[in-house]
């Protein structure tokens, strides 16, 4: 299973000239919802990985709710994950 999984994400990578190319369609075939708020984030996480939801906020100009209520999405579906403690820990993009 493993590899199957691993042969997909190098294909996707070797794919993808940037994060976001394909990022939505690569996702619909496992039945998630993408919006393209979800692939801005995930883009300021991929530049940024200590980014804090404030400044998330400010550079995409969506309340700290919205950037909290994606972020949750995104986690819960194994997109992306926090790496050690709130204050002090990064994001990391494990799609």
């Amino acid at each position: 299973m493993l590899d199957v999984i691993e042969k997909s994400l190098v294909e996707y990578i070797q794919k993808s000239k940037k994060l976001g190319d394909g990022l939505g369609e690569k996702l619909g075939e496992t039945q998630l919802k993408l919006t393209k708020n979800r692939e801005l984030i995930i883009e300021e996480i991929a530049k940024n990985s200590s980014i804090t939801i404030a400044e998330l906020s400010k550079i995409l100009n969506l309340s700290t709710t919205a950037i909290e209520n994606n972020l949750k999405y995104l986690k819960d579906n194994n997109i992306i994950k926090r790496v050690g403690s709130d204050s002090s820990g990064s994001w990391e993009v494990i799609l």
